[in-house]
């Protein structure tokens, strides 16, 4: 592996064996426990141990089944992307509720907007939105841009 690449693929472990998101509020969340894990638990100890045992429970689950885990679910791969897209659609509903916003604010207000900024962040959290589906269906501009401002924590006045 890439020695420039290692620390991209901890975080993300990382973020996994937690169980947080991979996205801004899920890397911050594991940073602050890293944090509470050296104040209380200087030489990992503790930290050393949990991951054995889930190196040890995913070994388990592998011998029984070497192809993997089985699906989780009996619904054609069709019907639960079909599934995950209702949800977001949901989601995209209530934070335009919760924000006081319609789709004709969507339209209207072209480009990056605060509030728009705080529901890409709201998206990425709640979703398995893409950040380019994301920036369209918030009608946001470029994914690049709003990704350089969610990363920052700003919105674009700032």
């Amino acid at each position: 592996m890439n020695p420039d690449n290692r620390s991209v693929f901890k975080i993300v472990d990382g973020l996994k064996f937690f169980g947080y998101p991979d996205a801004i509020q899920g890397r911050i969340a594991y940073l602050n426990h890293l944090r509470r894990v050296d104040q209380t638990d200087a030489e990992s100890k503790h930290f050393d141990y949990d991951w054995k045992a889930a190196v040890i429970a995913e070994r388990a689950v592998l011998k029984k089944n070497p192809q993997g885990l089985e699906n989780p679910s009996d619904l054609p791969y069709e019907q639960i992307v079909r599934l995950d897209d209702d949800y977001t659609e949901m989601v995209v509903k209530r934070l335009l509720l919760k924000y006081g916003k319609t789709e004709l604010d969507i339209k209207l207000d072209q480009g990056l907007v605060p509030w728009k900024v705080s529901m890409a962040i709201n998206l990425q959290a709640l979703t398995t939105a893409s950040l380019p589906f994301i920036a369209r269906r918030l009608n946001a501009g470029s994914s690049s841009n709003l990704a350089q401002h969610i990363k920052r924590g700003q919105t674009p006045l700032e």
